[in-house]
């Protein structure tokens, strides 16, 4: 416990000598303020954000940590910017124990956070005033693809921009926290998350008919790619998909990836 007591006294102390040399500064370019700024983000996450009924700005500081048996976690401040008033709202308010990514919307309303441990990433959508306000952590979204990725981009008003190699569209039972690993994606895709409804769109727009978009990995050379494929076409359940896989039947000339299409076909016509 001293150990945070004194991490957080150190990072209160720069920060708040950072927000000094800011407000003393008068040039945009004051390049002592850019070393210090430079050195504190490469331990320390930091991000403004403003109280609803308060137009005084303050700074989110999100700070790493390791209790006594080197269990990772993290302890949450605001600094105050015209005051200095610092004040701890949460410790380790996370699923996963890593902090990987802060992101405040432009509204101040919203925190998405995006965290990692024991090789799961997770996001989470927090409700940002109720946090300032009353040190209660409430979370409206939480989106689990393990063992897919998923990152932040950024805000676009009520819409989270993320990314993810995992199709985010499909759950297997409604819920954002249980999605079939094997919907993978080629590569990372843009995904729009309405926080207010809740709804996931992809930006490609392929993607909103997905029986297109894996009918279209048949006829990649890799034939890991192709049996991937196929799978994620079973695993769909559209019929949509037979005209598709017969035409790559009659070109493949792989015996492994010409049964598992035979298999596919003759599942998706029952």
């Amino acid at each position: 416990m001293k150990k945070f007591k004194s991490l957080i006294t150190l990072s209160v102390i720069i920060l708040t000598a950072l927000i000094s040399l800011n407000a003393q500064s008068k040039s945009k370019d004051n390049k002592l303020t850019k070393i210090v700024l430079k050195t504190i983000q490469k331990t320390l996450i930091l991000e403004p954000v403003k109280y609803a009924n308060n137009k005084e700005k303050a700074i989110l500081c999100v700070i790493p940590t390791k209790d006594d048996k080197d269990v990772p976690g993290s302890i949450w401040i605001i600094l105050n910017q015209n005051s200095y008033y610092q004040k701890v709202i949460g410790n380790s308010i996370t699923s996963m124990s890593i902090v990987n990514q802060v992101k405040v919307s432009s509204n101040s309303k919203y925190l998405a956070v995006t965290s990692v441990g024991e090789g799961n990433l997770i996001l989470e959508i927090f409700d940002l005033q109720m946090l300032l306000n009353n040190k209660k952590v409430k979370t409206i979204i939480e989106i689990n693809p393990h063992p897919g990725y998923i990152g932040i981009i950024e805000w676009s008003k009520d819409k989270l921009i993320i990314e993810s190699d995992i199709l985010l569209t499909h759950t297997s039972n409604g819920k954002f926290k249980h999605y079939d690993n094997r919907l993978t994606l080629e590569k990372h895709e843009l995904f729009y998350l309405d926080i207010r409804t809740k709804k996931i769109t992809p930006k490609n727009q392929i993607l909103k008919t997905p029986v297109k978009y894996y009918s279209n990995l048949l006829n990649r050379k890799n034939h890991t790619t192709r049996l991937k494929a196929i799978e994620a076409l079973k695993i769909l359940k559209s019929h949509l998909a037979v005209p598709y896989l017969q035409k790559a039947l009659k070109n493949e000339k792989n015996l492994r990836v010409k049964e598992e299409l035979k298999n596919a076909i003759k599942s998706l016509k029952k």
